[in-house]
């Protein structure tokens, strides 16, 4: 019995009509911005489950898509249309610069003291930034962070944000 798979493998990998008869080959799901149905259908796939995909892959439009593929592994591999396509640094004739890390300095209202002297910050300047966006109680804030250009991320405990969700 342990010998089958390896023998499987073997065969799978001198062979190319065999490895599409044993691995499966990959299923084209959506074609210019157009859903094929016939070949959901043929996977089991639910339009659902390809828009829960999509999403997890940072499509929420599904008219954006050029080609939306089910790989023989499972995952959703996706190319967008071109004029949808994140602009890159070379694509603008730029030179990146290095970003590194955020450092956490607030994390559940508890003061990271580390991480503010490797920014070289100390409490008092933390303590007077999160007065400037008016929050005077440490335990207030869930989230407090640093990127590599000194910009000041914040995020509050229990925001009152207004839902909007058309996933229900």
């Amino acid at each position: 019995m342990g010998l089958i798979p390896l023998v499987v493998a073997r065969i799978a990998l001198a062979n190319i009509r065999a490895r599409r008869r044993l691995d499966g080959v990959p299923t084209l799901l959506v074609e210019k911005g157009k859903i094929l149905e016939d070949n959901l259908k043929k996977e089991k796939y639910h339009v659902n489950d390809l828009l829960e995909e999509l999403r997890l892959k940072g499509v929420f439009n599904i008219a954006d898509l050029n080609f939306a593929i089910l790989e023989t592994s499972g995952q959703i591999s996706v190319q967008l249309k071109p004029e949808k396509q994140p602009v890159t640094v070379p694509d603008m004739n730029l030179s990146a610069t290095r970003q590194g890390l955020c450092a956490n300095l607030i994390i559940d209202g508890r003061i990271l003291y580390q991480h503010l002297k490797l920014v070289n910050r100390d409490e008092t300047w933390l303590r007077e930034e999160l007065k400037k966006q008016n929050i005077e109680d440490m335990g207030q804030v869930l989230l407090a962070s640093m990127d590599g250009n000194g910009n000041l991320y914040i995020d509050v405990k229990d925001d009152q944000l207004e839902e909007f969700n058309v996933l229900k």
